[in-house]
């Protein structure tokens, strides 16, 4: 080998060596990155609806130019948790970095731990940190669990505040995006100190370690048949028969079992034997098609027409979200249901459908929402649907197995019944009446004055409510703070008052 092969051998082996270094590997990383943002920001435009007219847009060009300039000095994780704080504006749990996708596997502490009222507690850690189990999580790395939380949220993105509290928990796990909020040094492991002075640091481990892990949810131990814990959706009797138990986390045909068609088929037959109360639990899960849920919907509707003494109590909660959360709404717009628990995790107008985008260089994958699903008018700006009666979640409620939300729906008393539009006003007011640019009919059905607008094409937004009196020239509804206004000599519905929205 001549002097000039063996210098070009010798500087091979020197740079082959030195890119195992971790500095260098990181700086040859990151050599990737400037084309894979200009990548993400471009998908962004087309992918995101209307991200154009977004009202934060700026905010997130304005994070991505910042990012853009620290990218040389910045690990490969530090940039995925930086598109994350550039995301976070848009103000969507879709719009994400996936933390636990194949090629990035983020280490976890293997700690399951839950919100509740009254703190952050410990329900389940692996044998080596059973001490941990029940204790209340003062400092994490040294600081407030509340303070944490609060910088945290610029790195949980959510469509409003439930779904950051959903979500603390598992974000609050993970060392390195701690070390990347600047809420922590070590990126492979967390100090944590309980309320009676227990301290302990947790090394991260793979997300398998963190799954095996239990929480228990609220219901368990209430229904007998424990099969029912890997379902998408199932139903039981209530305790002392007064009525049904539904369940749904998912619409969506499982492998094994009924699919959802069948499962509605069976649930209409229970339904025939007329039970007073049906309780939906839609606290759980979200995802699946939309499009299957109107016949369930339909279903629930046509039985409360035609027994007066059906009941329809929803439990929602901080998980409820996607296609659950679009179910609470168009259950509320279209049925006399009573909801029962905490705000959930979205509103009634969302984007959704991720798209699991591929950075070219990279080959890390960033998640892009890309359908927007209205339930309600486009004016509709809440971030969350309400419940009628909220329940706050308490550890000492978990410790003794106790369910809240099922024992409030058990022991919901239904309010006075509302006044009835008298005739002259409801034979004025029955034909087709346009608000918002939609078809709105009134009808008479016995002695019910009803409200009914159709959903559109690929829409899932429509209306079936009875009216009441309420003053001269507003009537109420059986949707909470949805009041319509009407013109007696002109025969119309003037205006809909829509939750403070004025919609004509």
């Amino acid at each position: 080998m001549d002097m000039e092969k063996q210098l070009k051998h010798l500087l091979g082996l020197l740079w082959f060596g030195l890119s195992m270094l971790p500095g260098l590997q990181a700086q040859s990383a990151s050599s990737a990155w400037p084309e894979d943002m200009a990548y993400i920001q471009k998908q962004l435009e087309k992918t995101f609806p209307h991200f154009e007219s977004h009202p934060q847009q700026s905010e997130v060009e304005q994070r991505f130019s910042e990012l853009r300039e620290r990218l040389e000095s910045l690990s490969d994780f530090e940039v995925l948790a930086g598109i994350q704080y550039a995301l976070n504006p848009l103000g969507d749990e879709s719009a994400r970095i996936p933390f636990f996708q194949t090629r990035l596997n983020t280490p976890i502490i293997s700690l399951k731990t839950y919100l509740f009222e009254d703190g952050l507690y410990v329900c389940d850690a692996p044998k080596a940190h059973s001490e941990w189990i029940g204790k209340r999580i003062s400092t994490i790395n040294g600081m407030p669990v509340m303070a944490v939380k609060e910088k945290l949220a610029h790195y949980i993105n959510a469509d409003n505040g439930q779904y950051v509290d959903y979500a603390f928990p598992l974000y609050a796990n993970m060392p390195a995006l701690l070390a990347a909020a600047q809420l922590g040094t070590n990126t492979d492991s967390i100090t944590l100190e309980s309320s009676d002075g227990l301290s302990a640091s947790f090394k991260a481990q793979p997300y398998e370690t963190y799954a095996a892990l239990e929480r228990k949810l609220p219901n368990d131990g209430h229904f007998q048949n424990t099969s029912f814990a890997d379902s998408p959706f199932w139903f039981a009797p209530l305790p002392d028969n007064q009525g049904l138990f539904v369940q749904l986390k998912r619409i969506q045909n499982p492998k094994d079992g009924p699919n959802f068609s069948s499962f509605i088929k069976d649930l209409k037959k229970l339904l025939n034997q007329k039970p007073n109360i049906l309780i939906l639990d839609l606290r759980y899960g979200g995802g699946g098609n939309g499009f299957k849920l109107k016949p369930f919907t339909d279903l629930i509707r046509e039985q409360q027409t035609q027994d007066p003494k059906f009941q329809l109590l929803v439990l929602i909660g901080r998980g409820t979200r996607g296609t659950l959360a679009e179910l609470a709404s168009i259950l509320s717009l279209n049925t006399k249901a009573i909801f029962i628990g905490e705000s959930t995790a979205e509103g009634p107008n969302t984007v959704a459908d991720s798209k699991y985008i591929e950075l070219p260089q990279t080959g890390f994958v960033v998640s892009i929402p890309h359908v927007f699903w209205p339930t309600s008018w486009a004016a509709d700006n809440r971030k969350w649907i309400s419940p009628d009666k909220v329940i706050d979640y308490s550890f000492e409620a978990y410790q003794k197995h106790t369910d809240p939300w099922l024992d409030a729906a058990l022991n919901y008393t239904p309010p006075k019944a509302l006044a009835p539009v008298p005739m002259e006003i409801a034979n004025s007011l029955v034909g087709k009446h346009q608000i918002g640019g939609r078809n709105l009919t009134v009808e008479k059905q016995g002695q019910q004055l009803l409200l009914r607008m159709n959903r559109r094409l690929k829409s899932f937004f429509e209306i079936h409510t009875e009216l009441y009196y309420a003053s001269e020239g507003v009537l109420a509804t059986d949707i909470p703070q949805v009041f319509v206004h009407y013109d007696i000599e002109n025969h119309t519905i003037t205006q809909l008052d829509w939750k403070g929205v004025n919609i004509q």
